[in-house]
């Protein structure tokens, strides 16, 4: 049998050095000529965004709703049921509404940010092709 031999602990190292990571240099700022680009911008800004989802929820409702409507779907008999009845298949019809309309919606957002974003891209080429 061999005896164990036990390592001394070590000693504990500078609580700063520990602690904190080796800091990174930053770059020199600089001007002029040699400035480095600034970021181009990929995405609408949120005001548009925001605008695009208070354009997009009526009109989704709108384009989903007055079609159900005049089909019958959504009747004002329906909407009674819906306050009156006692079973669970009362909401079937709102829930195919909410439903779509959220798809609508959703899609709708999707078409104005992403034209909004094109167009802001098409927008700020083209001063580079016309120089």
């Amino acid at each position: 049998m061999q005896p164990a031999t036990v390592a001394a602990p070590a000693a504990p190292a500078a609580p700063d050095a520990a602690s904190k990571p080796p800091k990174t240099p930053k770059p020199p700022r600089t001007s002029g000529a040699d400035a480095r680009p600034a970021k181009e911008r990929t995405r609408l800004p949120w005001p548009f965004r925001v605008l695009a989802w208070i354009i997009a929820i009526p009109l989704g409702l709108a384009l989903v709703g007055i079609p159900a409507r005049k089909a019958g779907y959504l009747s004002s008999q329906k909407l009674l049921d819906i306050v009156i009845e006692r079973n669970l298949d009362r909401y079937l019809p709102l829930a195919v509404i909410v439903v779509l309309w959220a798809l609508v919606t959703a899609l709708l957002v999707q078409l104005l940010v992403e034209g909004g974003g094109w167009l802001m891209r098409r927008r700020h080429a083209r001063p580079a092709q016309d120089g």
